[in-house]
């Protein structure tokens, strides 16, 4: 149960949070901060060495930010994410071992050797005293009755006395175990308590029921992150801003790229020729370089985007995609004729099936992709164009329709220019307002509506992540950089 100081700080952390909401970020670069950024992180530094400890230590806090950071922008986080092997050969590597263990535990069972024996009777009373440990790992402080339940099953004189005299029956015992973890569990893992419950061999019961443990003590944790991931997340920003400024202290070059991107952008800006920037005026700038490692999918990501680089290449991607679907629509819509045009779910229909054709798209397959885009866009127009009972789609017009699909490919096509600037500039909108719900989707875009506002959801939800983190660090930078 929290205590009343929790409480307190979870109520805290929702009126700030209804707060972000109301009112846009404000950065303060002044000066007279009362926690000021050290002078030296805004530009290059001379090479120095570093020693193994500090590499270590560095590897160490790169670790316990990148946790941090998924908690707070990944609404479906869970432990099992960070605690099961992340590739195929891992998991093979894993179960292989596990098999190994247990096999070796199965032939010592029945050896002769005085030795061997005496080796198996302590591995399996380890085993029990572990299968103790999580057992009370996952059990409230509050539920004393079933603690000393299982204290009393698992004790571990009492085990050693019974095997030390042969009297042991590690079969019953596992059985008796899992009766009780049954009690314990959530509903979703009953399957795996009878499965382990019927299981006959006693070695595969034991693999199963620490298995089974192991999924509670995840469970367990993922319950008590959802309870407290409003306050978690409330500090989750200061934690990993935090934590970068202790690795700029070991590597003064660890935000170079961070540095560059926004110098790039502010370079690029009007407000490149002021001496000072008001805080509205620096948050647009950070404005601007979100949209740039949106829009222009850099080979090099920001040090302070290391653990969102694959979340940014994934909403690059969709920004590319809606781009060319929206183009492609635009380019039928004009050729087709307002008749078909706006006919009943044409532009819907033609819009499914283009995304159909655009779910395989990348970067370098345009080209390919544009034939495919052509020929339903001429299949839809045509099929439209005979519901009417006329002759409204002639060849010449369908000549014409592939020359303008093809040239898509080239970025400066006029209408895909047209196309881009309408989607970056609503997503723009969105990420500059940081919550307000007021942003009406322009005209022309409402065809492609739900899959753009999800893509600016996702988009936006990490962003205002990273703007909360860094941008007083952003702010630094963008500061020496305009008195420069």
């Amino acid at each position: 149960m929290s205590s009343d100081n929790d409480k307190k700080i979870e109520e805290e952390c929702k009126d700030e949070q209804e707060d972000d909401k109301s009112k846009p970020l404000h950065i303060n670069i002044s000066e007279s901060s009362s926690n000021p950024l050290p002078e030296w992180v805004g530009g290059n530094s001379p090479a120095r060495f570093i020693s193994a400890d500090e590499i270590l230590s560095m590897n160490r806090t790169i670790e316990k930010m990148m946790i941090a950071h998924e908690i707070a922008v990944d609404p479906e986080f869970t432990i099992a994410k960070f605690t099961e092997p992340s590739t195929p050969l891992h998991r093979q590597v894993r179960d292989c071992l596990h098999k190994a263990y247990f096999d070796s535990l199965r032939e010592a069972s029945i050896s002769d050797n005085d030795i061997t024996k005496g080796k198996f009777k302590e591995d399996m009373l380890s085993i029990f005293k572990t299968i103790r440990h999580r057992m009370l790992e996952v059990i409230p402080s509050s539920a004393c009755t079933i603690q000393s339940e299982i204290k009393g099953l698992l004790d571990d004189e009492i085990l050693k006395n019974q095997s030390d005299e042969n009297i042991i029956d590690y079969y019953e015992l596992t059985t008796k175990a899992l009766t009780t973890i049954s009690k314990l569990c959530a509903l979703n893992r009953d399957p795996l308590v009878n499965d382990a419950l019927n299981e006959k061999d006693v070695f595969e019961k034991l693999k199963k029921t620490l298995n089974l443990l192991k999924l509670m003590k995840i469970d367990y944790e993922d319950f008590s992150l959802y309870q407290k991931r409003q306050l978690f997340m409330q500090h989750s920003c200061d934690y990993e801003r935090e934590q970068f400024m202790k690795l700029l202290e070991v590597d003064k070059g660890a935000a170079n790229i961070t540095y560059q991107w926004l110098k790039k952008v502010f370079d690029n800006s009007e407000y490149s020729v002021l001496a000072t920037l008001s805080n509205t005026e620096v948050s647009e700038v950070i404005t601007q370089a979100y949209m740039c490692l949106l829009t222009q999918n850099p080979d090099e990501y920001p040090e302070t985007f290391k653990f969102d680089e694959k979340r940014l290449r994934k909403s690059s991607l969709e920004y590319y995609c809606l781009t060319i679907l929206l183009t492609s629509i635009f380019i039928a819509t004009n050729l087709s004729g307002k008749d078909i045009a706006e006919s009943k779910d044409f532009k819907k229909k033609l819009k499914n099936n283009l995304i159909a054709l655009l779910d395989d798209l990348s970067f370098d397959n345009l080209k390919e992709k544009l034939e495919n885009i052509y020929l339903q866009c001429n299949l839809e127009i045509s099929k439209a164009a005979e519901s009417f009972g006329q002759h409204l789609w002639s060849e010449s017009q369908s000549k014409e329709l592939k020359e303008q699909i093809s040239s898509i490919e080239n970025i400066n096509n006029p209408v895909r220019k047209i196309a881009a600037t309408r989607i970056s500039s609503f997503i723009q909108d969105i990420i500059s307002e940081r919550g307000k719900n007021n942003c009406r989707v322009p005209n022309g875009l409402s065809v492609i509506q739900d899959e753009l506002i999800a893509m600016a959801k996702s988009f936006l939800y990490y962003v205002s992540h990273n703007r909360k983190t860094y941008g007083v660090l952003y702010g630094t930078f963008i500061d020496k950089m305009a008195k420069t």
